[in-house]
Protein backbone atom coordinates (compact mmCIF):
# COMPACT_ATOMS: atom_id res chain seq x y z
CA UNK A 1 0.00 0.00 0.00
CA UNK A 2 1.72 3.37 -1.01
CA UNK A 3 0.08 6.51 0.52
CA UNK A 4 -3.11 4.70 2.21
CA UNK A 5 -3.76 3.80 -1.18
CA UNK A 6 -4.38 -0.04 -1.62
CA UNK A 7 -2.00 -1.13 -4.79
CA UNK A 8 -5.13 -2.86 -6.41
CA UNK A 9 -7.13 0.42 -6.52
CA UNK A 10 -4.29 2.21 -7.56
CA UNK A 11 -3.65 0.11 -10.50
CA UNK A 12 -6.99 -0.43 -11.50
CA UNK A 13 -7.32 3.65 -11.37
CA UNK A 14 -4.66 4.09 -13.98
CA UNK A 15 -6.00 1.10 -16.37
CA UNK A 16 -9.35 3.14 -16.75
CA UNK A 17 -7.56 6.29 -17.53
CA UNK A 18 -5.17 4.37 -20.08
CA UNK A 19 -7.67 2.23 -21.45
CA UNK A 20 -10.73 4.62 -21.37
CA UNK A 21 -12.46 6.05 -24.50
CA UNK A 22 -14.37 8.91 -24.78
CA UNK A 23 -17.65 9.69 -27.11
CA UNK A 24 -19.55 12.81 -27.69
CA UNK A 25 -23.40 11.89 -27.57
CA UNK A 26 -24.23 13.77 -30.41
CA UNK A 27 -27.49 13.36 -31.88
CA UNK A 28 -25.19 11.57 -35.09
CA UNK A 29 -23.66 9.23 -32.32
CA UNK A 30 -26.89 8.77 -30.74
CA UNK A 31 -28.81 7.84 -34.55
CA UNK A 32 -25.54 5.55 -35.25
CA UNK A 33 -26.03 3.70 -32.00
CA UNK A 34 -29.97 3.45 -32.13
CA UNK A 35 -29.19 1.49 -36.09
CA UNK A 36 -26.33 -0.53 -35.14
CA UNK A 37 -26.46 -0.67 -31.39
CA UNK A 38 -23.04 0.46 -29.55
CA UNK A 39 -20.52 -1.08 -31.99
CA UNK A 40 -21.50 1.22 -34.20
CA UNK A 41 -20.25 4.14 -32.89
CA UNK A 42 -16.56 2.74 -32.06
CA UNK A 43 -14.83 4.30 -34.74
CA UNK A 44 -16.72 7.56 -33.67
CA UNK A 45 -15.27 7.01 -29.95
CA UNK A 46 -11.56 9.21 -29.43
CA UNK A 47 -9.09 8.53 -26.37
CA UNK A 48 -8.32 11.70 -24.52
CA UNK A 49 -4.85 12.29 -23.88
CA UNK A 50 -4.84 14.72 -21.40
CA UNK A 51 -7.35 15.77 -17.98
CA UNK A 52 -9.76 13.63 -16.28
CA UNK A 53 -13.30 13.59 -18.48
CA UNK A 54 -16.26 15.03 -15.85
CA UNK A 55 -19.02 12.76 -15.18
CA UNK A 56 -16.93 9.95 -16.41
CA UNK A 57 -17.37 6.50 -14.44
CA UNK A 58 -13.49 6.82 -12.79
CA UNK A 59 -14.20 10.50 -11.92
CA UNK A 60 -15.97 9.76 -8.92
CA UNK A 61 -13.54 6.60 -7.82
CA UNK A 62 -10.02 9.60 -8.39
CA UNK A 63 -11.65 11.76 -6.51
CA UNK A 64 -12.64 9.65 -3.33
CA UNK A 65 -9.58 8.00 -3.33
CA UNK A 66 -7.06 11.29 -3.35
CA UNK A 67 -9.46 13.09 -1.22
CA UNK A 68 -9.16 9.77 1.27
CA UNK A 69 -5.81 9.44 1.24
CA UNK A 70 -5.27 13.36 1.45
CA UNK A 71 -7.58 14.09 4.10
CA UNK A 72 -5.74 11.39 6.49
Amino acid sequence: MEAGLPLEIAEWLVKLELDGYAIDWTPHVLDRRDSAGLEGTQNLAFNPERGMGQGDIDSPFTWLSVFDVLLR
